[in-house]
């Protein structure tokens, strides 16, 4: 009777056992993960070297079955594969070969998924336990274990010979009969689909797949793609606004391929660049959102801080070369080079020369608009896009006659409106002084009148867009420092409403900030306008129609040019239907993002 008791509990204890090791690989697998600062190589060692070693002793002493040991075997292989496979596949000639990323995802996603299964092996027998001799063969006949007939629900109690797939098949109903069955199958679905739908938990370390599932292991921080123990910095970022996304997403894509972190680097907050102490250089975070960057391009590119590097005086520097003769492909070259043997082992490289923007570009268009996308601004810059945008709709209720909306959208709240919005159209007008000359100095080089154009072109090419209903507020946006023409509120017909930031009352809201902010408070308000006009030859315009093609896309607009679709846009320098603007979508297949940076006539539409 003793030795039936013991016996019993030490059944107890196993089931316990296996259930606890089944939940934590399945949980492994279904927490999501936040970065945060990597483990050292020598704690991973110690921990692959001790915790097999603890597994082993204590499922051996309890007198595992054939396929426990092996399940318990491959659990403790998880902590060797999820620790060293990455850097296997970092140098392998094979990842490099085919890609390094579409191999790390893809491999993730098989031992993953293996290893969910064996969790949930686990989990199953917990409360099934089995004893099949793994002598028999799978279509053959075997004699269960007399325990089966007790534990499983569903089996016979005769000493019946089954083959193993009519044993899956008793075992199958009876689970679905059990409550105890239905309710681990249950927390097993959960703990899959939490993994599944819900990618971004913080407080765990990680590693992801697909940019939508991760695992969670202790050993190491490592990012597939991303390594956070390596760092690049580059030269500060200047010009206009949209120059410096530009800069900055290709030098995130830089640090992309060489395998590193991105450290923030410093924007400009004036114009001015060819004085060098005129720059005001501002930080990236006073701009954009540092957290929201990482967690939006998480497992994509990644950006760090100083206090992230551990030896800031041995840096390697990356000079990059100029003039015709540094070609695309030595550009290339330079970089493949900096990426493997004993220049990569440098915790920093520092690229020195031009600024980014004017660095060779070796990205398609898709690649910089996910940069784009991880690009929120601030909280504060955000409120005041806001309320600009609120003051351009109340105007235009109260030009309309609708005195009620107008009200509701003096007093908008950050969660915005609860009826529908009234409607403006946004022109980003370039008829700066600066803009001038340069524009004319690029028709007489490319041969071309389809660049420059007057404030009374764009009216008469506004006016006549095709469906646009009026009365309607035309929100005009022009660097008002730079305008040599104080009349852009002149001469537009009867029906469209111009307004510029002083006739809106908002350019107090403007003159608070730098030029930066300011351009980028008009970049938020151009971009939710129901409809944009803009300058193809623009970066300004092309960013902001780049990022109204996407919205789009997301749509799932059959026809990006169609007349019906949602948020339109127009180069007015591009002659269209009806001697108004072309229509202006970005062309997402481009190789590159040479169209958008210096400007082109040929547009989608």
């Amino acid at each position: 009777m003793e030795k039936e008791k013991r016996g019993t509990w030490l059944k107890r204890f196993r089931n316990i056992r296996n259930f606890g090791l089944g939940f934590w690989l399945c949980y492994t697998l279904a927490i999501p993960s936040a970065t945060t600062t990597t483990t050292s190589y020598l704690i991973c060692l110690l921990r692959l070297l001790l915790i097999p070693s603890l597994f082993l002793l204590f499922f051996c002493t309890l007198s595992l079955s054939f396929y426990q040991l092996f399940l318990s075997l491959l659990l403790c292989s998880q902590h060797f594969t999820l620790s060293f496979f990455p850097i296997f596949l970092k140098y392998s000639s094979f990842a490099q070969g085919i890609g390094y990323d579409d191999v790390s995802h893809m491999c993730a996603i098989c031992f993953g998924v293996f290893f969910l299964v064996c969790g949930a092996c686990f989990l199953i027998s917990s409360f099934y336990p089995l004893n099949v001799s793994p002598r028999v063969r799978l279509w053959g006949p075997s004699k269960l274990d007399p325990d089966l007939r007790i534990c499983w629900p569903g089996l016979s109690t005769s000493s019946e010979s089954l083959s193993y797939m009519e044993v899956l098949s008793k075992f199958s109903t009876g689970t679905m009969n059990s409550v105890t069955g239905k309710c681990m199958i249950l927390l097993v679905t959960v703990l899959i689909f939490r993994a599944l739908l819900f990618p971004s938990f913080p407080g765990f370390d990680g590693i992801e797949w697909s940019n939508f599932v991760y695992i969670r292991t202790p050993l190491l921080n490592f990012d597939f793609g991303i390594r956070q123990d390596k760092f690049l910095v580059v030269p500060q970022i200047v010009w206009g606004l949209n120059n410096q996304k530009i800069a900055f997403a290709r030098a995130s894509l830089t640090a992309r391929m060489l395998n590193r972190t991105l450290l923030m680097p410093s924007l400009s907050a004036s114009l001015f660049y060819k004085e060098i102490d005129l720059l005001q250089p501002i930080s990236f975070d006073k701009i954009f959102q540092f957290d929201k960057f990482n967690t939006l391009c998480h497992g994509f590119v990644r950006l760090g801080r100083y206090s992230d590097v551990s030896n800031r005086t041995e840096v390697l520097e990356m000079e990059k070369g100029s003039g015709r003769r540094w070609t695309v492909e030595r550009d290339l070259s330079q970089l493949k080079e900096h990426g493997k043997g004993s220049l990569d082992d440098h915790e920093v490289i520092r690229i020195v020369g031009k600024n980014p923007f004017l660095w060779h570009d070796h990205w398609p268009v898709k690649d910089y608009a996910r940069i784009f996308e991880c690009l929120d601004l601030t909280e504060e810059i955000t409120k005041e896009a806001d309320r600009v945008v609120s003051r351009i709709r109340a105007v235009g209720g109260e030009i309309t006659g609708n005195t009620e909306a107008a009200e509701m959208q003096n007093s908008i709240t950050s969660d915005g409106p609860s009826f529908k919005p009234l409607p403006y159209v946004a022109v980003h007008m370039r008829i700066e002084i600066d803009w001038m000359i340069h524009c004319k100095n690029l028709e007489r080089r490319l041969n071309t009148n389809q660049i420059c154009s007057g404030k009374k072109e764009i009216v008469e090419r506004v006016r006549n867009i095709g469906g646009l209903k009026t009365p309607v507020v035309v929100y005009l946006a022009v660097a008002d420092k730079l305008l040599n023409n104080s009349s852009i509120l002149e001469g537009w017909e009867e029906g469209f409403l111009p307004f510029e930031k002083k006739k809106l009352g908002v350019d107090g809201i403007y003159k608070k900030y730098p030029y930066l902010i300011q351009s980028a408070i008009d970049y938020e308000v151009c971009l939710r306008a129901d409809t944009f006009v803009g300058n193809s030859f623009s970066t300004f315009s092309s960013l902001i129609v780049l990022e109204r093609t996407q919205k789009i896309i997301r749509m799932n607009a059959t026809n990006l040019c169609g007349e019906n679709v949602r948020w339109p846009s127009y180069a007015y320098n591009v002659l269209g239907a009806s001697n108004g603007p072309m229509r202006w979508v970005t062309n997402m297949s481009e190789s590159n993002l040479q169209a958008i940076s210096y400007g082109t006539n040929h547009i989608s539409c």
